[in-house]
């Protein structure tokens, strides 16, 4: 069923995405109408995933897997998805993760990520001001056993417990019972209706105790108690792992605290936040200062104390609010950059250049201090203002590890931006996250691509959808069953290569770089002659295609098979533009490198040969030289 219902939606949503992506040929009603799409398509798409796990956690088929997982990492990871989506409503979000808890767990990424989405989601979707809190630590007086089907690594069980608080509508005591129900929402008269088919919570409840643990509403908040909105708990049972200590940076905050009497500058407009996040400076060791508006900001930096501000971190959602400041100043500020002051970012959005001037220069020219600026990810025309104005720019909502790091790095080398060479570090808007790329996708990265796959429809989308990202019609072939795609592969990619047409007209005579491969497919599925074509003799290693799953039976295990079959990817339909793009600049990348260390082994064996020739010269001669003596003897 869920290969059926999916497959269809694949047409749906990739055509979609391939006319959204035509950009400037499209009309403004044009691009309204197929938003509504594309939003109904994704609606429709939740719902079948809601339908289908719940059916199969009724029917007792849900199999749940158990790997590691780098916490902080996970945690930020996942809150970048709805980041922008509560940034856009103006709300905060901020995640605290105490010290204690451990880098390294082992459980379900995929159904954790579930669960902490659906909170998410849910409570920004019921908030309409303030923030969404999230809140780790290890509940030291509950001890949860692992589940009987976890395959423990002999590492120390500790309870994870995850608290998420928000600052929305709130749910009465009286409609609590209904919270977990399937099918069942919380409906109140003071409150508007909003949509969804209840078996969220439901679900994740259902996830939590599979997991050995429990799930829950507090009649009263831990966090910020006496405010409006909701507060939920869930506990699970996990394995520690243990993270060597040259991986620590990566991954967490070390015990030390390095800024002892360093002082830093918050400008953050939400109190609540505001405050935790000086309780987490303070704990490294930094003396804070908190403004809360913008006169309270000007106060500190006028007047700042006696040995000044290292740091000053500023939230740049005070530069989109209506203010007037023509009477702030009696004396005009030097700008640091000329750039007229009646830009905007939108017609809808005013946008005070003036004040980010004039935090810029007192900041930097005056205090000296280091300038960090918090920024969404959604604007780039606001980056590319903005970037030219601070020292260093993180995304918001900011995550704790990655601020720690930054400002580690910027006490190290304050002129070194707080740039490491490895990427997952840190989110710093820079221009090259805004400059469109220069050649087309398919130059950057040239493939041949064989295209195995039954569904007309589908075959269409993808091929489109190859077209979109630059390649051309002799870049690719398609054929409809394993079978032909098994022969197909063994013609371009068998030695010796016999070069025959397969389907239509095909004018490249090169082997194939990667197969997209569809795994239900007549005469024979995909896993079939995936396992055909690894153990194909006619095929030597240097020339077998790098194989991606194409599936819409989204099911645990079926990737474990797809792998065991040989696949290097798996992608589940619907698929999306950007799904395809990475898993071919992916397959780009692992092929080079298979080619380099092709080229490198075949450049060490030519050396050895060279070497072992000059020995037996080297022989021949010593031996030709003895016996010319012996004979002049």
């Amino acid at each position: 069923m869920s290969h059926e219902i999916r497959t269809p939606m694949n047409g749906v949503i990739g055509g979609t995405d391939l006319l959204l992506a035509s950009g400037n040929n499209l009309t403004a009603e044009q691009k309204e109408v197929l938003g509504i799409i594309r939003h109904s398509s994704e609606a429709m798409l939740m719902l079948i995933n809601d339908i289908l796990d719940l059916s199969k956690i009724e029917a007792g088929k849900l199999e749940l897997s158990y790997e590691n997982i780098f916490l902080r990492d996970f945690v930020d990871n996942t809150v970048d998805v709805l980041g922008e989506q509560a940034l856009s409503k103006g709300l905060d979000i901020f995640v605290y993760i105490a010290p204690d808890v451990p880098h390294l767990i082992r459980g379900d990424l995929l159904r954790l990520r579930q669960i902490l989405l659906n909170l998410l989601s849910n409570a920004i979707k019921f908030t309409n001001e303030g923030q969404v809190i999230l809140m780790l630590s290890i509940a030291k007086d509950v001890k949860l056993n692992l589940p009987q089907w976890c395959a423990p690594m002999g590492g120390e069980t500790q309870t994870i417990h995850l608290i998420l608080r928000d600052s929305g509508i709130g749910i009465p005591p009286h409609l609590r019972s209904k919270l977990f129900l399937k099918f069942s929402q919380v409906r109140d008269h003071t409150s508007k209706q909003i949509g969804g088919t209840g078996l969220g919570l439901a679900i994740s409840k259902s996830l939590v105790e599979m997991m050995g643990g429990r799930m829950w509403i507090a009649d009263e908040p831990q966090l910020i108690p006496n405010f409006s909105g909701s507060e939920f708990h869930f506990q699970i049972p996990c394995e520690t792992g243990i993270v060597p200590p040259e991986k620590l940076p990566l991954h967490g905050i070390t015990s030390s605290t390095p800024f002892n009497g360093d002082r830093i500058l918050v400008i953050k407009s939400n109190p609540i936040t505001a405050e935790m996040l000086k309780d987490v400076l303070l704990g490294w060791g930094f003396e804070v200062d908190l403004a809360h508006n913008i006169e309270t900001a000007f106060s500190f930096l006028e007047h700042p104390p006696a040995q000044g501000y290292k740091f000053v971190l500023f939230d740049c959602s005070f530069l989109f609010r209506p203010a007037d400041l023509s009477t702030r100043w009696s004396t005009p500020v030097q700008r640091r950059v000329e750039i007229s002051t009646s830009i905007s970012i939108s017609t809808s959005t005013p946008f005070q250049l003036e004040l980010l001037e004039q935090v810029d220069h007192l900041t930097r020219v005056k205090l000296k201090s280091i300038f960090i600026i918090l920024v969404s990810l959604g604007d780039r025309q606001k980056q590319k203002i903005l970037e030219t104005h601070a020292d260093v720019m993180l995304s918001n909502p900011i995550k704790i590890s990655q601020f720690y790091r930054c400002l580690l790095n910027l006490q190290r080398d304050p002129k070194g931006r707080g740039l490491e060479s490895d990427s997952r570090q840190y989110s710093p808007v820079t221009s090259s996250m805004t400059d469109q790329l220069e050649k087309p996708f398919a130059e950057q990265h040239p493939l041949r691509i064989l295209i195995a796959e039954d569904n007309m429809v589908n075959q269409r989308v993808i091929q489109k959808m190859l077209i979109k990202l630059g390649f051309k019609s002799r870049d690719m072939n398609l054929c409809d069953s394993g079978k032909k795609a098994l022969d197909a592969v063994k013609k371009y990619n068998g030695m010796p290569a016999q070069h025959m047409e397969v389907d239509g007209d095909d004018v490249n005579n090169n082997p194939y770089d990667v197969v997209l491969m569809d795994v239900f497919m007549p005469e024979m599925d995909g896993l079939e002659a995936t396992t055909h074509i690894r153990s194909d003799a006619t095929i030597p290693p240097h020339r077998q295609p790098f194989i991606i799953a194409l599936t819409a039976n989204a099911m645990r295990g079926d990737e474990d098979k797809c792998k065991d079959a040989g696949m290097e990817l798996y992608l589940t339909k619907p698929l999306t533009l950007q799904h395809l793009e990475d898993a071919l600049k992916n397959t780009h990348r692992q092929l080079e490198q298979r080619r380099q260390a092709r080229q490198d082994a075949e450049t060490n064996d030519a050396m050895n040969r060279d070497a072992k020739g000059r020995d037996r010269d080297g022989d021949a001669s010593e031996q030709d030289h003895r016996q010319k003596k012996q004979k002049s003897l």
